[in-house]
């Protein structure tokens, strides 16, 4: 299983409808006896991902939450069921790329999505994990929501290396990594007098 950075944005009016309507249109190319998406597509959906983390701070984008996860494997639909979002699941469009595994889900939905997300928080869920994708959608769906109702989220998901075991997080604990021992080393910063710049009287 490999470790993967999970991104959940929030993209809102004519932006949003744009990008759902491309995802969507992706999503519908794919080849089903390979279950693979053409070469042009999957490089006009890994660029979209890369041009969405680029634009992450401006407007329409509303919301944009990242989180790490070392242990999913498995499409997007998938995940969302594992975690008690089955009722919603089939809603989100889905593209597999090179780099990216994107979905994207349309709101206003009637409430669905909300229902869904509060019926899994009731449950107990099986992992952390699966907490942290449940909180990060409920933060997404409410981000603006009174502003803005019409919206799309987008759910997309890179590869970044293999997955961590429990006992490497132990381990990790014990020992001292490299870019944190610079830190270590670093000289203490001199204080001020006053909590003021230091000034040199003149004569």
């Amino acid at each position: 299983m490999p470790t993967q950075v999970f991104t959940v944005a929030k993209i809102v009016g004519k932006g949003g409808q744009a990008v759902l309507r491309s995802i969507r249109r992706w999503a519908a190319l794919r080849d089903e006896p390979t279950g693979s998406w053409p070469v042009s597509c999957r490089r006009k959906a890994d660029a979209f991902g890369d041009l969405l983390r680029d634009h992450a701070t401006e407007p329409p984008v509303v919301f944009f939450g990242e989180y790490v996860d070392t242990w999913w494997l498995g499409p997007i639909a998938m995940l969302l069921e594992s975690v008690g979002l089955g009722a919603v699941a089939g809603e989100f469009a889905e593209v597999w790329a090179d780099k990216y595994m994107l979905a994207c889900y349309a709101l206003p939905d009637g409430g669905r999505l909300c229902r869904a997300l509060r019926a899994a928080k009731r449950r107990k869920l099986r992992t952390q994990e699966a907490g942290w994708a449940i909180d990060v959608l409920q933060n997404a769906l409410t981000a603006w929501e009174d502003l803005a109702p019409e919206s799309t989220i987008v759910l997309f998901r890179r590869t970044v290396g293999p997955s961590v075991l429990d006992s490497q997080v132990v381990a990790s604990g014990r020992t001292m990594p490299a870019w944190c021992a610079k830190l270590a080393k670093a000289p203490p910063a001199r204080a001020s007098r006053r909590g003021g710049a230091s000034r040199r009287r003149s004569r």
